[in-house]
């Protein structure tokens, strides 16, 4: 790897490291937002616990953290490997963030923005592809697993290089492990539905 992309890896786990939802909740509430609601660092979570301005702001600036290292290395290096790296590495800070210990959300949003950076129609087709799981299956967290699973087979089928079909399958395996616990609780039958939780918010 050349000193350039080394730096824009390390760049894009910084920068995916960035802790928008702890933060949203120190400045709303002075609350770590991992002790609240679902304890996840996530946009979800803020909207629950903290309010939905506070959410879309984190929603914003999770999505931006894939997003721009993925526009950074297809502008400054302009390799496949380079922008499967700093998405990667994006979503990685965001999981894992070395501001706040490594203990960070699950990536959802983060993956979301590095897939719309890498290709925007695979991921336009993802949104709607989630929208209809969500009505299926009454569970934002299968769907959203569903779709990071669909990441690679949708590379195959618009004919991306295998370097971005292995880097959607790392994507997947990521969110697997991030949701894992998710993934345990829904096969229980203990994890809340999806619009269960729409009416319990919205019905406050």
């Amino acid at each position: 790897m050349t000193i350039k992309l080394i730096a824009l890896v390390i760049f894009s786990y910084l920068l995916g490291s960035f802790p928008s939802a702890y933060i949203a909740g120190k400045i709303r509430k002075g609350i770590d937002i991992r002790q609240e609601g679902s304890r996840n660092a996530g946009a979800a979570n803020v909207l629950i616990v903290v309010g939905p301005i506070f959410a879309a702001l984190v929603y914003i600036a999770d999505l931006l953290k894939g997003l721009i290292p993925v526009l950074l290395a297809r502008n400054f290096i302009g390799t496949d490997i380079s922008m499967g790296l700093c998405g990667l590495a994006a979503i990685l800070g965001h999981d894992f963030p070395v501001f706040i210990k490594f203990s960070g959300g699950k990536g959802v949003a983060t993956t979301t923005g590095a897939l719309f950076g890498i290709h925007s129609i695979i991921m336009t087709i993802l949104f709607f592809i989630w929208i209809l799981f969500v009505v299926m299956t009454n569970y934002f967290i299968l769907s959203s697993l569903i779709c990071m699973l669909l990441i690679p087979v949708l590379m195959y089928l618009f004919k991306l290089s295998n370097t971005f079909m292995i880097f959607g399958v790392l994507i997947f395996l990521a969110g697997l492990f991030t949701h894992r616990t998710d993934v345990v609780r829904i096969f229980r039958g203990q994890h809340p539905k999806a619009f269960d939780t729409a009416k319990k918010y919205f019905g406050k």
